[in-house]
């Protein structure tokens, strides 16, 4: 295969560039991808170490995406991020009752020494 035939066409989330999915052709591009209903179509032809003069009998080349709705966030890593900031608030909460139980003991103890 001639190094430039091996080309990587991705399918993204136009949103947000997230990828979908991704094909590696090992067809030389003769055309401009083009795309129609969710199918990309590519003009190819296929190139061999024994015949790099890219005149190889032509393709064309079908990709379609088998996702039909962009992914979900992950609901795991959105769990975890709630539960972190919740354990995160009742240590704060813990750390504020110990600071002000340890401020009232201290304070009675020089009221009783004096």
């Amino acid at each position: 295969m001639h190094p430039d035939s091996r080309i990587i066409f991705y399918a993204l989330i136009a949103s947000n560039g997230t990828p979908l999915w991704n094909y590696t052709l090992g067809y030389t591009i003769k055309s401009q991808p083009q795309v129609s209903n969710g199918t990309v179509y590519i003009g190819a032809s296929f190139v061999t170490s024994k015949n790099g003069n890219f005149q190889r009998q032509g393709a064309v080349i079908a990709l379609r995406s088998t996702v039909t709705s962009p992914p979900l966030p992950p609901i795991q890593e959105l769990i975890d991020w709630v539960l972190l900031g919740i354990v995160a608030f009742f240590v704060a909460i813990l750390f504020i009752i110990v600071f002000l139980v340890y401020s009232i003991v201290k304070k009675k103890k020089r009221h009783s020494t004096s």
